[in-house]
Parts: C-alpha cells; sequence; structure tokens
C-alpha cells in the first residue's frame, strides 16, 4: 500500500510555473490544445522517470537490509533454537522426577 502518489505532476508544474500558466493562457487564448498536452506529457516523462529512479533506490536499499536482517538473524535463531532445546530437557526432567 502506498502511502502517497508515486506521480504527482505538482512539483513540476511548480519548477515550471511560467510554462505552466504560458501553457494554460495560450489554450484560453488560441485553443493551443497540442502545446499544452506535449508540455503536460514532458512532465509525466520527467516525473515518471524521477519515480523509477527512485523506486528501483528503494528496491536495492530494502535487498541490503534484507541480507543484513539475514545475517542477523540467523545468530538469533540458532540462540532460540538452544533455548527451546534446554527448556524441553527441563520440562522432560520435571517430568520424570515427578514419576519418580
Amino acid at each position: 500500500m502506498l502511502h502517497k502518489p508515486v506521480l504527482s505532476l505538482s512539483r513540476f508544474f511548480k519548477q515550471h510555473r511560467q510554462a505552466y500558466y504560458e501553457h494554460l493562457q495560450a489554450v484560453r487564448d488560441s485553443g493551443a490544445w497540442e502545446e499544452w498536452l506535449a508540455f503536460f506529457l514532458r512532465g509525466v516523462i520527467a516525473v515518471a522517470t524521477e519515480a523509477a529512479g527512485n523506486g528501483h533506490q528503494r528496491e536495492r536499499t530494502f535487498a541490503g537490509a534484507r541480507h543484513a536482517g539475514r545475517h542477523r538473524s540467523q545468530p538469533v535463531a540458532a540462540e532460540d533454537a538452544c533455548r527451546r532445546r534446554r527448556d524441553d530437557e527441563f520440562v522432560s526432567r520435571e517430568k520424570q522426577n515427578r514419576k519418580n
């Protein structure tokens, strides 16, 4: 589940505010929809390219964390196994003592 939009053109429009308003005005004044659409699509491409780069970076980060976590959890798992074995042995001895 994503907690925020992945592709948001707002920042692109803010960065290119002057061109944004010029294209909108050209649509109002002369119906320059094709130019507006070309500008809009350049924004989509820029934002998608940035999001793809961010996604690849997150993937590398998570892969590194999983790799590090695997190595960290192996000793913990071994300790847990030893602890469970000791507990089982203790319970077995207690049961044996009760029988005697």
